[in-house]
């Protein structure tokens, strides 16, 4: 007897999608020395797999 197994995964990172902000500019010759223009981490992430096994 055959037997075959399936399963799906649905991963999400960041839920609550709140923003990582970078670190700030450090460049004191520009306009914009201090500000955060930047992001150090992804926005909200989802992945989904589906794993066959026989």
């Amino acid at each position: 007897m055959d037997r075959a197994n399936l399963a799906f995964r649905w991963e999400v990172f960041n839920v609550a999608n709140t923003p990582l902000f970078g670190q700030p500019n450090s460049d004191f010759s520009s306009g914009v020395a201090g500000q955060i223009t930047t992001l150090s981490g992804d926005q909200r992430t989802m992945q989904f797999a589906l794993r066959l096994s026989f």
